[in-house]
C-alpha cells in the first residue's frame, strides 16, 4: 500500500477521468491506495476487475472512497463506503499513484558529485551523491539522478527523466524526455562482437570496437539491471513508449519500435528488430537478426529463431505459431501412453 503525506481527494480527482461529480468528496483526506489485503479508511480503493468487486462487496474493505470502473457500476451499489465512477478505474489508479510515490526530487546537486565544467545542466536538475557527469554531457530540466549515477561524455539526457541509483550511461547515448531507468542498468556498453584470428597456433578473439550509439525515445521505462548495447557502427534504437523489464539484454544494433513491451530475463541477440506494439514475455531468447512483427506476441520461455509475422502469437522451443505449439504439447502429453500401449502389443 502506497503511503505519503495526506492529500485531499480534490487534488487527485481532476486527473482521474471520473464520469460523475466528485465535488462533494473534495475535502476527503486520502493517505494512499488500498489493496484487498490491506486497506485503511483513509485510502482510495479502485474497482477495476471482478476480483476487486468481489472483495469490496464482502464488506471487508472500508476505504475513504471507492473508485469504480463504469463496467461494474451497476453491480457496485451496495458498497460500504462512498463511490465515484471512472471511465477506466485501473487507468485512474495509475494516474493517482504518482502522488503517493516515495520518489523525491530536491532540485539540488550533492557536494560529492563530480561534474565536468563543459557539461550543460539545467537549473532544476537534481544530482545525488557520488554521481559523475562527463564532458559535454547535457541534462534537461527537472531530471533526477540518484546516487552513484554515471553519465559519460557526450550523453544527452532529456527533461523529466529519472536515473535511479547506480545507473551507467556510456558515451554519446541519446535519451529523450520522461525516461525512467532503474538501478544498476547499463546503457551503451559494447556489443558482443569479435573476429577470430589464429596467431602462433593460438586462437585470439579480436575485439570490434563499437562506434554506434544507443538512442532511446520518450516515455520509456527500463527496469533494474537491464543492459542495452551500443551499435557496432550504426545505432541501437529504442522507440517511444516502450516498457523494458528487469534483467533484459538488448544486443547491438537492435531496433525496437514504439510501444513495445519486453518482459524480464529476455535476451535479444544483435541486429534484431521488434516492431511497434509487439509483446515479448519473460525468459525469451531471440536469435541474431530476427524480425518480430508489429503487434506480435511471444510466449514466455520461447526460443525465437524464425521471423514472426505481424499480429501473430508464437511460443515454444523453437518458437512456432501458437496453435501448432499447443497441438504439439498435446501430442507430447500423449507419448507415455502411446509407448506403454506399444510395449504391451510387443509382449
Amino acid at each position: 500500500m502506497a503511503r505519503k503525506n495526506s492529500l485531499s481527494f480534490g487534488q487527485l480527482a481532476p486527473l482521474m477521468d471520473l464520469l460523475d461529480s466528485w465535488t462533494e468528496y473534495s475535502d476527503l483526506s486520502i493517505d494512499g491506495i488500498g489493496h484487498e489485503e490491506q486497506c485503511s479508511n483513509s485510502d482510495l480503493f479502485f474497482i477495476g476487475s471482478e476480483a476487486h468487486l468481489r472483495a469490496a462487496l464482502d464488506q471487508k474493505i472500508q476505504p475513504a472512497l471507492f473508485v469504480v470502473d463504469q463496467r461494474f457500476w451497476d453491480k457496485a451499489q451496495n458498497l460500504s463506503a462512498p463511490k465515484v465512477r471512472s471511465k477506466k478505474a485501473l487507468l485512474s489508479m495509475a494516474k493517482a499513484s504518482v502522488f503517493f510515490s516515495p520518489e523525491k526530487t530536491s532540485g539540488e546537486i550533492d557536494l560529492t558529485a563530480q561534474i565536468h565544467p563543459t557539461a550543460k545542466i539545467a537549473k532544476s536538475v537534481s544530482i545525488g551523491a557520488f554521481c559523475v557527469v562527463g564532458e559535454n554531457a547535457v541534462i534537461g530540466e527537472r531530471t533526477v539522478l540518484g546516487s552513484r549515477v554515471s553519465i559519460s561524455a557526450g550523453v544527452e539526457l532529456g527533461s523529466d527523466c529519472r536515473m535511479f541509483d547506480g545507473v551507467v550511461i556510456y558515451a554519446n547515448t541519446k535519451i529523450a524526455d520522461r525516461v525512467r531507468i532503474h538501478s544498476n542498468s547499463v546503457i551503451g556498453a559494447d556489443g558482443f562482437g569479435y573476429v577470430q584470428d589464429i596467431r602462433n597456433g593460438k586462437l585470439f578473439h579480436e575485439k570490434i570496437h563499437h562506434l554506434g550509439r544507443v538512442i532511446i525515445g520518450s516515455d520509456v521505462e527500463i527496469g533494474a539491471s537491464t543492459t542495452i548495447d551500443r551499435g557496432t557502427f550504426s545505432d541501437t534504437k529504442i522507440g517511444d513508449r516502450c516498457i523494458i523489464d528487469n534483467q533484459v539484454q538488448i544486443g547491438h544494433n537492435c531496433q525496437i519500435g514504439d510501444g513495445v513491451i519486453i518482459c524480464g530475463c529476455t535476451g535479444l541477440a544483435g541486429s534484431g528488430t521488434v516492431k511497434e506494439n509487439a509483446i515479448i514475455a519473460g525468459m525469451v531468447g531471440v536469435a541474431n537478426k530476427i524480425v518480430i512483427g508489429e503487434g506480435a506476441q511471444v510466449a514466455a520461455f520461447s526460443a525465437v529463431s524464425s521471423h514472426i509475422p505481424a499480429k501473430a502469437k508464437w511460443g515454444g522451443v523453437p518458437a512456432m505459431p501458437w496453435r501448432e505449439y499447443l497441438r504439439n504439447q498435446i501430442f507430447i502429453g500423449r507419448l507415455p501412453k502411446m509407448f506403454a500401449e506399444r510395449e504391451m502389443k510387443n509382449e
